[in-house]
This record gives C-alpha cells, sequence and structure tokens, in this order.
C-alpha cells in the first residue's frame, strides 16, 4: 500500500470552490501529436451520439417529399461526421490523422463540405439554407481540425485560441426544439442530424481548448470539488483510466499561486444521470509546503463560510 493509501484521511475533506486541471503523469506511449492522457469519448457520449444518429435516422422515414434524395443525403452527412468523430478519437490517443495517408487524403477531401445538398439549392432553397447552416459549423471545426494536426507535434499541440460558440444552426436548433415541430420529419431529422454534429464539435473543443486552459490557469473554471491536503474528488465530462498517475494543477487567484501535485485516480463513478463522472484523486507524496498553503486555503474557506452562516 502507498504512502498516499495509507493517509489518505489523515485529512479534513470539505467540498469547497477550486480552479484545477489534470494531466496525465506520463505521455501517451509512442505519440506523433501531444495529447493531455484525458478520455474525451466516455461512455455517456457514444451512448448520446448513437441516440441522436437513431433519432435522426428515425425521423428520415417518416419523410415523404423527396424521401430518397434527403435520406441519401442525410447519410452522407452522418458518415462525414462520424469520420470528423473518429479523427478526435485519434487525436485523443495521440495519433496524428496527418501521418495515415488513407485518412488524411479523406479529411482534406471533406473539406468540400456536403456537396450532396448543392441540388436543393433549386429544388428546395430552404431546406438548403438549413442544411448549409449545419455544414457551416461542421466545416468551421473541421477546418480548425486540419490547422491544428498540420502545425502539432509530439511535445505540442497547436491550438492559438480558443474555439467560438454561437453557430447559426445552434439559434435554428433552439427554434425547432418548440414542440410545433414535432411532426414535422424534416424539420426533426435537421434538428436531430445538428445535435449529433454538435456532440461531435463540443468533443473536439474540449480536445482543442484543453490546450489553450493548460496554459492559461486564470481561466480555469471555477469548480465545486471535495478538497483535503492529500487528494481532490471532481465531477468531469472527461475521465482518466483507474490507478492511472497524474499531476493536479490548483489555481488561487486571490495568491496567483498555482499548486502542482502528482497524483492517482483512485475512484471512478458515474453520476445518476450518467452524463458526468466523479474522478477522485490521491496526492502522492506531496510537497511539504504546497499541502500546507492547501490547508491554509481549506481553512480560511472553511471560516468564512461559518462567518456566512451567522450572518
Amino acid at each position: 500500500m502507498s504512502r498516499s493509501s495509507r493517509n489518505v484521511r489523515r485529512f479534513f475533506r470539505i467540498d469547497m470552490p477550486v480552479r484545477y486541471f489534470v494531466t496525465a503523469c506520463a505521455p501517451v506511449f509512442d505519440r506523433d501529436i501531444y495529447s493531455t492522457g484525458a478520455k474525451y469519448h466516455t461512455p455517456y457520449i457514444h451512448k448520446q451520439l448513437a441516440e441522436q444518429k437513431q433519432r435522426t435516422l428515425e425521423s428520415l422515414t417518416h419523410i415523404q417529399d423527396q424521401k430518397e434524395a434527403l435520406t441519401d443525403i442525410f447519410l452522407d452527412i452522418i458518415r462525414r461526421v462520424e469520420f470528423f468523430g473518429e479523427c478526435c478519437e485519434m487525436i485523443a490517443r495521440g495519433h496524428n490523422p496527418k501521418f495515415n495517408k488513407t485518412v488524411w487524403q479523406d479529411l482534406i477531401s471533406h473539406q468540400q463540405g456536403f456537396i450532396k445538398i448543392k441540388p436543393l439549392q433549386q429544388s428546395s432553397p430552404k431546406t438548403h439554407q438549413h442544411l448549409k447552416t449545419i455544414e457551416d459549423k461542421y466545416l468551421f471545426f473541421l477546418n480548425r481540425l486540419v490547422e491544428s494536426v498540420s502545425n502539432s507535434s509530439a511535445d505540442h499541440f497547436h491550438a492559438p485560441d480558443y474555439l467560438p460558440h454561437g453557430f447559426r444552426i445552434d439559434e435554428l436548433s433552439q427554434i425547432f426544439s418548440d414542440s410545433k415541430y414535432d411532426n414535422i420529419p424534416l424539420v426533426q431529422s435537421i434538428l436531430h442530424s445538428a445535435e449529433f454534429i454538435t456532440t461531435h464539435t463540443e468533443l473536439f473543443r474540449r480536445i482543442h481548448d484543453d490546450h489553450c486552459l493548460r496554459q492559461n490557469p486564470t481561466e480555469w473554471p471555477e469548480e465545486m470539488a471535495n478538497v483535503s491536503a492529500s487528494g481532490l474528488a471532481v465531477l468531469t465530462e472527461k475521465s482518466f483510466d483507474i490507478h492511472q498517475r497524474v499531476h493536479v494543477h490548483l489555481y488561487f487567484p486571490e495568491a496567483e499561486k498555482v499548486l502542482k501535485f502528482d497524483g492517482v485516480i483512485v475512484n471512478i463513478q458515474a453520476d445518476p444521470l450518467g452524463r458526468l463522472e466523479r474522478m477522485a484523486m490521491n496526492f502522492e507524496f506531496p510537497d511539504g509546503k504546497e499541502q500546507a498553503f492547501l490547508q491554509t486555503e481549506i481553512q480560511r474557506y472553511e471560516i468564512e463560510e461559518c462567518l456566512n452562516l451567522k450572518l
């Protein structure tokens, strides 16, 4: 039993807001693109994608007008988006799509967009316009993926700035979510395919933006966590393997101080909804000064909470 395992309960645990960032201690073996070592494609994400794809396919069966042509278009969109997702998985595992000739050729060809929607510009301009908004979002993320992998190396992931939010298709999806559109198959096909694409693009966003966050502690989001001077437990959309060794970084803005602990993942549990995972980490042989600083911050927070209750 390790020293951290034996002593893990020596310190008081408390739920408090913290700014943290976790990366794998050991880099991905035999990588050709830098990876944080996190697992972004969680079981919940795989389930969500399967459900969104199924809802899209089911809505297609109810289309009456131009059914064959539209079905072909949506199936082509699904194939392209799934390929994008496969490239994201490669990147997360430390494999650069650029170094796989077949994958890279397909990736470049996909930058042409949804070619099959072009005939709709004359026959169904409104449908074409809606699908074009999906294509615009897809192409933005696809082009950023190509840019990132083209400029990355085994020790660096190219992510010069955070990826934007608020695409036209996101606004359209909000409109189409209204119950008055529930019985319009084409609208439902557009809505579900847009959701399917968004789940994939958000995966790439998390992979991409993690590399921005890693270098900018002031921008780490403040989130509630279970904290002690010997460990940390958080709810997260990404995960690591059980018993995997990690670097745990904590940022305290008032002191402008970043603490770094070496830790090990000791427990992973899905939350009741299955969307997040509760990931618990023990610190291994922590630095005494940094551990004392963390203990002081925990005590300070506890005192402030007590004073607030009295007020």
